[in-house]
């Protein structure tokens, strides 16, 4: 009889040990998402937060990384410590790296999802490890990039509203995009207060090379409109 169920115990081990691998084997075992997941298995924190908690994992496949530019790849970005279904995805969700920078999901009218640039292919895995967390993945076409802060300026913030961004730009990495000649239009037009309103806004700003185009002064004049908001994203 004891031998039994000690026979018993070791099964369901076997067999909670076996749900805790499946989300980590699914991904290991998919030729399409296998640039993530060697990402995934070098990052402690991703991995403990993997083997300890629930959390959603946006994946992005090999080909979004063949189209991705940047030599870094922030791993926790695309980790939120909450399952989220597509269905129960929020307007934003915290991810997992430091300083807790906001994914962005949209919904457009064909029923696609995005967080921030990167659409969700309709292909869901819902795992449950030996914790009974529930772990969630998506996959998505492109990598996620944070906005990030360029060394030397700790003090400017990580999540800046649309003014602290005008504001800040040139401290942001954001491959030398330039908004110098619109913050001052925006400034000259007293508009400040349009792009630090409290809510989700849309703002379209054109970057200094825009004022540069030979085509910007027959089009537009000398006149530039500021302060235009989309009151949804």
């Amino acid at each position: 009889m004891l031998n039994a169920a000690a026979l018993l115990l070791a099964l369901l081990c076997a067999a909670n040990a076996a749900a805790a691998a499946d989300l980590a084997d699914k991904l290991r075992d998919d030729s399409e998402l296998s640039q993530f997941y060697s990402l995934l298995e070098s990052n402690q924190i991703a991995n403990s937060t993997l083997s300890l908690r629930s959390c959603t994992i946006f994946v992005p496949t090999n080909e979004a990384f063949q189209r991705y530019k940047s030599k870094t790849t922030h791993v926790l970005y695309h980790i939120t410590t909450e399952a989220y279904t597509q269905k129960r995805l929020p307007n934003t969700v915290s991810s997992d790296m430091a300083g807790n920078p906001p994914l962005y999901i949209t919904k457009n009218s064909n029923g696609d999802i995005f967080v921030n640039n990167a659409r969700i292919i309709p292909s869901l895995s819902v795992e449950t490890n030996s914790d009974g967390k529930r772990q969630i993945m998506h996959i998505i076409d492109e990598v996620l990039e944070p906005l990030t802060v360029k060394a030397g300026h700790s003090d400017t913030p990580n999540n800046p509203n649309a003014l602290k961004f005008l504001k800040n730009a040139e401290e942001f990495n954001v491959d030398n995009i330039g908004v110098r000649t619109y913050r001052s239009q925006v400034t000259m037009a007293k508009k400040e207060s349009v792009y630090d309103a409290a809510g989700q806004h849309t703002f379209l700003v054109p970057v200094d090379e825009g004022f540069k185009c030979r085509h910007y002064h027959t089009m537009c004049g000398r006149q530039t409109r500021v302060g235009v908001v989309l009151p949804k994203s």
